[in-house]
């Protein structure tokens, strides 16, 4: 006696279901592994990563940003400044031209400021960030990422001191001469 044409549906439907759950078991892995190598390099990243809020908040951001600004971790960064403008701006205007240049062409490369940290004290900082925007055009949240340029800042001031001090005994030296 033969299956009949009911079971023999049944046993159709049954495999394209058990198909379509090892598909999906396959995509949720690929996802997975995708998701561990991505927090991988956001989580060990040199540069500071993080992703705010035009409202003024940080809503991620990696271990090296929270240590360029001396937090223990990423999560008292996102805790502690509830307002990006006054509290990690050291000039409040610097993130209004950042947010201007950002709403107009949707991103900003080596945008330089100076940067508040925990302690108080100041670096210099260079952000790259792109803006997403919702289907009117109106800034979601920005993308960015941040790098310390405090040391370069230090060495073109006192090249520029430098120069002008070699000025100066120029001058001298001309006078001298006359």
């Amino acid at each position: 006696m033969g299956k009949s044409k009911k079971t023999d549906e049944l046993d159709e439907v049954v495999g394209a279901i058990n198909e379509m759950q090892d598909k999906l078991k396959n995509n949720m892995k690929d996802l997975i592994e995708s998701e561990k190598k991505y927090r991988g390099i956001f989580e060990n990243a040199v540069e500071g990563f993080f992703q705010s809020s035009p409202q003024g908040r940080f809503l991620s951001v990696n271990p090296a940003f929270a240590r360029m600004l001396g937090y223990e971790s990423s999560q008292k960064v996102v805790d502690n400044i509830t307002d990006i403008g006054s509290q990690y701006y050291v000039d409040p205007e610097d993130r209004t031209r950042y947010q201007q240049i950002l709403q107009k062409f949707g991103k900003v490369e080596n945008y330089e400021f100076r940067a508040r940290c925990k302690d108080g004290s100041e670096i210099w900082v260079s952000n790259s960030t792109r803006a997403h925007f919702d289907q009117e055009g109106k800034v979601t949240r920005y993308d960015g990422i941040v790098q310390d340029i405090s040391a370069r800042k230090q060495a073109e001031a006192e090249r520029e001191k430098l120069e002008g001090q070699l000025r100066h005994a120029q001058k001298m030296e001309s006078i001298g001469t006359l």
